[in-house]
């Protein structure tokens, strides 16, 4: 395969732009470190994913403490705590991490709701 840099952005046929962004981030040579490189992708949305719900749960359970909800912070906490859990379930954050979210978001609500 011929490697040329390229002025513009076009491709010839059995070119290589050595510059583009789909060969500028994947080092890989070999055929297990390319495989390596496509499972740490998949595992980093789904990481991002669980990340996130975590984070918008835990949020919402402090926006509901705020607000003095009573009703709302004891539902939208057990989303939490399902959320954290299976962050920690899956490895996205560690257990200790985990239990110690939900016992200060159960301390957060116990404040509420006396």
């Amino acid at each position: 395969m011929d490697f040329r840099l390229l002025t513009n952005d076009t491709l010839e046929k059995g070119v290589v732009l050595w510059y583009s962004w789909r060969y500028k981030n994947i080092m890989a040579i070999t055929k297990n470190a390319k495989r390596g490189v496509r499972v740490s992708e998949r595992k980093r949305v789904t990481n991002d994913k669980l990340r996130r719900t975590m984070k918008e749960a835990v949020k919402t359970v402090r926006k509901d403490v705020l607000a003095k909800d009573v009703k709302a912070t004891k539902v939208d906490l057990s989303l939490a705590f399902k959320a954290l859990d299976k962050a920690a379930k899956r490895g996205t954050i560690k257990k200790g991490q985990a239990n110690r979210k939900k016992s200060r978001l159960a301390k957060a609500v116990a404040k509420v709701s006396k």
